[in-house]
């Protein structure tokens, strides 16, 4: 079967079609290239986040990118929508660097060199600082963030499950003056009814 990466991808509303294969096809083909392989032992999913929010965020294929639309998803849409470690950026920023430069060489869109170029620089740092700001956090990321910091386990049911219940305890006993040892009351109790 022939890629064609300037396929026609978007339905007459302008949305992405799932049922294209598109996305699936293009990051398969990137995990299996040499520029994949060349980073070496490292937990993939970078450019998949990266060309979905193209897709459907923006609504453009890696072949219609500009440079502006690179810096839209790493730099605000990425720190708002994933929850990451600032410490991720690196890994990040590399393996979106390698994509660009698999497009490059296996389907030689002209685009490619100026999109990785929206990369270059102090891209990584860029990128760590926004992932470490909390004003750069999108709704669903900060309430998922702060339950992590109050030592949830967001990771299993039980956990998530017990942040949803503390979080709406706090949030019905926000009112009054003791509304902060409430909320305290309810967090711990939350924690402890998660661990087990």
């Amino acid at each position: 079967m022939t890629f064609d990466v300037r396929a026609k991808v978007f339905d007459e509303a302008g949305d992405y079609d799932e049922k294209s294969g598109y996305r699936e096809a293009l990051l398969g083909m990137f995990q299996e290239s040499p520029e994949a392989e060349a980073l070496g032992d490292v937990e993939m999913g970078w450019a998949d986040s990266f060309v979905h929010y193209g897709l459907d965020y923006i609504g453009v294929t890696p072949a219609q990118m500009r440079p502006d639309h690179v810096e839209e998803i790493v730099f605000d849409i990425i720190p708002r929508k994933v929850v990451a470690e600032p410490g991720e950026a690196g890994d990040a920023v590399r393996e979106i660097r390698a994509f660009w430069d698999f497009v490059k060489r296996r389907f030689g869109l002209e685009n490619a060199e100026a999109c990785r170029s929206a990369l270059g620089g102090d891209a990584e740092r860029r990128l760590e600082e926004r992932l470490a700001d909390p004003g750069c956090f999108g709704m669903a990321k900060s309430f998922l963030t702060t339950g992590g910091s109050l030592g949830f386990d967001l990771g299993s049911e039980g956990g998530l499950g017990a942040w949803v219940t503390a979080y709406n305890a706090m949030l019905s006993g926000a009112g009054g003056q003791d509304a902060g040892k409430k909320k305290r009351k309810a967090a711990r109790k939350a924690r402890r009814k998660g661990r087990r």
